[in-house]
């Protein structure tokens, strides 16, 4: 079981590789590409996900769709932050601000 997340918004020049810093470091570091269907030329795949998209855009602008966020905490906090989430003490997502 995993003991931290890395979700990274923003291309980057992680290494294609093995993630060994990830399992030294017991982190479960996963890569989502949602333009995925374009990759694979699935024309009805690409139209159903720019719908999807467009949808949560929508409902993100209406303020329909918002991430729950239980607590932001700087660095300095991120033993406090993991002992709560072991814990089970947050409803949401807990974001550390670097």
């Amino acid at each position: 079981m995993p003991y931290g997340r890395l979700v990274n918004t923003v291309v980057s020049d992680w290494p294609s590789g093995g993630n060994g810093f990830a399992e030294w470091r017991n982190l479960d570091i996963s890569f989502v590409n949602i333009g995925l269907p374009q990759i694979a030329r699935d024309h009805h795949r690409r139209l159903r996900q720019v719908r999807v998209l467009d949808e949560i855009a929508d409902r993100v602008d209406q303020g329909t769709l918002r991430a729950h966020i239980d607590r932001v905490v700087s660095f300095e906090e991120v033993g406090e932050a993991q002992r709560a989430l072991e814990a089970g003490e947050t409803l949401g997502r807990v974001v550390l601000k670097i």
